[in-house]
């Protein structure tokens, strides 16, 4: 019995322990099984016209053993969805039509069309990290798969957030499983997947309002109730230790939030880590506009543990030759397959997972000074407490829309422009960290022939937050004036986007590069 499944056995319980065996010396045992899926012509054009709904089909294992009555529906989000027809992502749900059939102690699984993976390895990769730190995910491997007549080659198996999991994970099932699906954050309408009480959602609703308190005292111990913040700390330190971009401590997606019966408290679950590894630089402290995530960097407690935990898990990954040799290993039980498929496949795989096993010894080389020199600090100011904001970046929103650094009679400018009508945005911005206090940002600004927007976002020209709206509505032709903005931060450190913005239908207007000056007028004190 390998180390993993022994202490799956212990988690589990012994109400769980024949389902925890199959499923678990399944996938330790690497095996790379063949499914064949029969599906059809019916059942086919069901996936077609409403691929996200479950249909029929029958499942094949190795030309031997058949399951029928199998649930099948297409799965994937923007970049890996695609249609049933060309190479989609599919879920395999055995009990939605036959009550207590399973696959290999399964209820559901997911073969995942690696689209966005030319590696096939990112996905197994991640898990075997989690799994290795002890946080919990799916157990990961591989199938050789065909649709009918269908050759579709190597998809990566994934066991579904089914009861078996919550079970072995957990203890228990009986909590809510939430799905980010379609929506973002926690205080989206997300799906819940499964849960005694579906109608009931005081636990996702909780967190979110905690998260949103404006005193961080109570925003803090709200949360603290709430999640299990320990375990949110790995969950964060492992996702950016990878490199998950697209996952939710980076990007608000790709995530699952499970709330046991005992504690009620919410653990965030990996998902769809097919994209890891991909920048080795990738910051460990960087602002996230997911809500947990923000109370962590806000938090001087918080992201100080937050840190000691990324020394921690960082040792996981320690030392790399242990990872490559493990990526080496799957990538020899893959490569025969692959073989017989195209040979010209199997060799550009081999490409592929050289390309992904240096990324990664980059990464792991990078790590140690990202961890202790990466901590972000506060804006420092001078005597008087001012700063000269530099190195501004422009967005444009909209045809057309001209976003410059010029020279308006000497005066070195900021410009946003256009000459003809229709409705725009552009806009020059920088993101700050500042600590706890209250603050007046100002600027000059210059208009000529503005015509403002008149809609709730702001007319004209003028200076903002990222959670405001345009403040001035300079419109029109106006001289040269300062314009500022004051604001409040309440958390013992925070990341602002400060915005130099022109709303309108057409106009031009300048803002001095020169002015553009960040004052702290007072401190106000932490909260004990």
């Amino acid at each position: 019995m390998g180390w993993l499944l022994f202490v799956l056995l212990l988690v589990a319980g012994s109400a769980t322990a024949a389902e925890v065996t199959e499923t678990v010396s399944f996938f330790e045992s690497g095996v790379i099984p063949q499914l064949k899926l029969e599906i059809r012509d019916e059942q086919q054009q069901d996936l077609r016209d409403d691929p996200r709904d479950y249909t029929r089909c029958t499942v094949i294992e190795n030309d031997t053993t058949t399951f029928k009555s199998v649930g099948i529906k297409l799965k994937g989000a923007a970049g890996s969805y695609q249609d049933f027809d060309d190479r989609p992502g599919l879920t395999l749900n055995f009990r939605k039509y036959k009550k207590g059939q399973r696959w290999h102690g399964m209820e559901k699984v997911h073969l995942n069309n690696l689209v966005q993976d030319v590696s096939f390895l990112s996905e197994w990769l991640g898990t075997q990290v989690f799994r290795a730190a002890g946080y919990p995910a799916p157990l990961t491997g591989h199938v050789r798969l065909w649709i009918n007549d269908r050759g579709m080659g190597i998809y990566v198996l994934r066991e579904g957030f089914d009861s078996g999991f919550l079970k072995r994970e957990f203890g228990d099932n009986n909590g809510n499983l939430y799905d980010r699906g379609e929506e973002g954050d926690i205080d989206s309408e997300l799906e819940m997947d499964s849960g005694d009480d579906p109608d009931d959602r005081s636990d996702l609703i909780g967190l979110a309002l905690a998260c949103h308190q404006r005193d961080q005292a109570v925003r803090l111990q709200q949360l603290a109730d709430r999640a299990e913040m320990n375990r949110f700390l790995s969950f964060m330190a492992l996702e950016r230790l990878c490199g998950h971009w697209d996952g939710y401590t980076y990007n608000t997606n790709n995530y699952r939030l499970y709330f046991p019966k005992k504690p009620p408290q919410g653990v965030f679950l990996p998902h769809g880590m097919d994209q890891l590894f991909q920048d080795p630089g990738a910051g460990l402290y960087d602002s996230s506009a997911s809500l947990v995530s923000q109370v962590v960097l806000q938090s001087d407690h918080w992201r100080e543990r937050y840190q000691e935990r990324l020394k921690e898990l960082s040792g996981v990954l320690s030392p790399a030759e242990k990872w490559l040799e493990m990526i080496d290993q799957r990538r020899d039980k893959l490569q025969p397959i692959l073989e017989t498929i195209d040979p010209d496949q199997a060799a550009a795989h081999r490409d592929r997972v050289d390309e992904l096993k240096e990324r990664i010894q980059q990464r792991f080389q990078n790590l140690e000074g990202l961890i202790n020199d990466g901590m972000p600090s506060a804006l420092e100011f001078d005597e008087s407490g001012s700063q000269l904001l530099t190195d501004w970046y422009p967005v444009a929103e909209g045809e057309d829309v001209a976003v410059d650094e010029v020279d308006q009679a000497g005066v070195p400018c900021y410009c946003v422009s256009r000459e003809e009508f229709g409705d725009f945005a552009g806009s020059w911005r920088q993101r700050v960290w500042l600590s706890r206090g209250q603050y007046r940002f100002e600027a000059r600004v210059k208009t000529d022939s503005v015509i403002p927007i008149p809609d709730d976002q702001g007319r004209g020209a003028g200076v903002r937050r990222s959670e405001t709206r345009v403040l001035q509505d300079l419109t029109g032709t106006s001289p040269w004036q300062t314009v500022s903005l004051e604001f409040e931060v309440r958390e013992d450190l925070r990341d602002i986007e400060l915005i130099l913005e022109l709303r309108a239908r057409m106009g031009t207007a300048w803002f001095d590069r020169e002015s553009l000056q960040l004052k702290k007028l007072s401190t106000t004190k932490s909260p004990p």
